[in-house]
């Protein structure tokens, strides 16, 4: 399958989209649920979650894919893999089916995957930034510059060290 997959995604690029169906093993919903819950939302107010594939076996087996990969469950919403870091994180987005059709016959999914996964790699780069001691970037005003998902996820980081 990773063969057929890379065959697939160098022939086809840039214009390949997969739609993998999350619920062709009985595993794959319960693991890929697991790793969402265990995840960080990216921003207050964004769809996008920051989750570890390490016990998802769905989303490791799709995690090297060049071209934009979707898992449907078959409930009209669709989880967007958007950007896998270098530290083994991925970040999924929620997508309602009818919204996945729209980006596509409009013609805006790519400036939109650029766009989210430049602020994903914003993200992972402001995660592995040396922090100062005082525990964090500060704004001016002393507030901290890190969205309130990622200064929870850095503070439970923080304790487990």
């Amino acid at each position: 399958m990773p063969e057929e997959r890379r065959s697939r995604d160098a022939f086809y690029s840039p214009k390949l989209v997969w739609v993998v169906d999350g619920t062709r093993l009985k595993r794959d919903p319960k693991q890929f649920l697991k790793a969402m819950s265990k995840g960080m939302a990216v921003g207050r107010s964004s769809p996008v979650q920051r989750v570890f594939s390490d016990k998802c076996v769905l989303l490791q087996d799709w995690a090297e894919s060049d071209a934009p990969v979707f898992f449907d469950y078959g409930d009209g919403v669709l989880w967007w893999r958007i950007y896998k870091s270098p530290s083994g994180a991925m970040y999924i987005a929620r997508v309602l089916g009818k919204e996945f059709v729209e980006f596509h016959k409009s013609g805006v999914f790519g400036v939109l995957a650029k766009d989210i996964s430049k602020q994903a790699a914003d993200v992972e780069a402001q995660l592995h930034r040396p922090q100062p001691p005082q525990g964090g970037a500060q704004s001016p005003r002393g507030r901290s510059q890190l969205p309130l998902g990622i200064q929870r996820y850095n503070a439970r980081r923080r304790k487990r060290l």
